[in-house]
């Protein structure tokens, strides 16, 4: 058995963008941040070069569709 590790939002984006790509946050509705939390995942994201964040997708309500 080998514990799962998870790549570190830093690594995540740098890979990303190291391969040229555009670094975006997936249905962040599906997560139970609080505003307050998900507000720092934003601003470290942008200023790691993260670009975008999905709007719509079927993890959404319409308000945190609005929202996000």
């Amino acid at each position: 058995y080998e514990p799962m590790q998870w790549a570190t939002l830093t690594q995540a984006v740098g890979w990303i963008l190291g391969a040229g790509g555009t670094a975006v946050i997936a249905h962040p509705g599906r997560y139970k941040y609080t505003p307050a939390q998900l507000a720092r995942l934003l601003e470290e994201f942008l200023a790691l070069g993260g670009a975008g964040i999905e709007v719509n997708t079927g993890s959404h309500t319409p308000a945190e569709a609005h929202r996000y």
